[in-house]
């Protein structure tokens, strides 16, 4: 039996070593259009307060910024139950020359809970376009409070673990005090 063992994890090492075939083709995505927009992450908006969302485009195939005028942008904006209540269209002007905005009125953001905004984009000289759909939430402060609340409940249960761990210790010393 002694001498079968190092046979048997021979013989299971060596089957899990085998050859890989070589890759023979790398798939690289030439031609891929569109135009790809980029904005600030922001996850949580005060209720009833005015909010200007930017937004920057880039050109998918380059990574070039996209200003000229000939790309037109529309801002769509939705409640918690999915209606729709607010639409900017025609965004073509710019700020500080990259950005596109959109200024939105506090008065939209009337109900706290889950919104949704969609910006999208054309460019009429290319025939290339791109939009996102960004879930936003709307709290009485503007402070994502789940956040507030894990911070509490780790909180929490650090200073339990502290508190049983220097009950342990306060008891083991004292029983080593008695014997």
């Amino acid at each position: 039996m002694k001498k079968l063992l190092p046979i048997i994890i021979i013989i299971l090492c060596v089957s899990l070593v085998y050859g890989v075939a070589p890759v023979t083709q790398i798939q690289i995505y030439v031609g891929e259009t569109g135009i790809e927009i980029e904005y600030p992450k922001i996850t949580t908006l005060q209720l009833n307060r005015d909010f200007k969302f930017h937004f920057h485009l880039f050109n998918s195939s380059n990574g070039m910024p996209i200003l000229n005028e000939s790309t037109s942008c529309v801002f769509h904006l939705y409640n918690s139950t999915g209606s729709h209540i607010y639409t900017e269209n025609d965004i073509k002007e710019l700020h500080d020359d990259y950005d596109f905005e959109v200024k939105v009125n506090g008065g939209n953001f009337s109900k706290v809970g889950p919104f949704e905004y969609r910006f999208q984009c054309n460019s009429s000289t290319s025939n290339i376009g791109g939009f996102v759909s960004v879930p936003v939430t709307v709290t009485k402060d503007g402070y994502d409070n789940i956040l507030d609340i894990g911070m509490y409940i780790g909180l929490i249960i650090f200073s339990a673990i502290f508190m049983v761990g220097g009950a342990l210790l306060f008891f083991m010393k004292r029983k080593e005090g008695e014997e």
